[in-house]
């Protein structure tokens, strides 16, 4: 298996969804680093990558057929180069969304591999995209 990185702004939103928990797909892991309701700073995310002493371990490590909360992914292009950077270092595959794209997608694309959440888990925020400094750069309301 193959160490997957998913990186980028990350979201559980649950009010009018139909659909809020997921299902791993055989073969497959998933770990969290940070609860519902809380942000992972960039800093925290390259130290998880790198696999340096001391990084966060993982608050929830899901395994094949468990349940977890069906997140949303959103792009950080701001921080693609700072991403590809370290998993280049690391080693494994550094995957990043252009628009808003569901776990439960991402875990039947990467299927049969170990893969890394390494974004936030905030919990019904309204997004923003801001341009700032030519990046367009999500800024989330609580």
């Amino acid at each position: 298996m193959a160490n997957v990185y998913l990186c980028g702004h990350g979201q559980w939103k649950t009010k009018g969804e139909a659909k809020i928990f997921t299902v791993l797909p055989k073969g497959t892991t998933l770990k969290v680093y940070v609860p519902v309701g809380r942000f992972l700073g960039v800093p925290d995310a390259m130290a998880i990558i790198r696999g340096d002493e001391g990084a966060m371990g993982p608050d929830q490590v899901f395994g094949p057929y468990q349940s977890c909360p069906d997140t949303s992914l959103f792009p950080a292009v701001e921080f693609q180069g700072q991403f590809q950077a370290v998993v280049n270092t690391a080693g494994g595959q550094l995957y990043m969304v252009m628009a808003e794209t569901k776990l439960s997608a991402l875990l039947n694309q990467f299927a049969g591999n170990d893969i890394f959440w390494i974004a936030c888990r905030g919990h019904n925020l309204d997004r923003q995209l801001k341009v700032v400094d030519n990046f367009p750069r999500v800024a989330w309301k609580g």
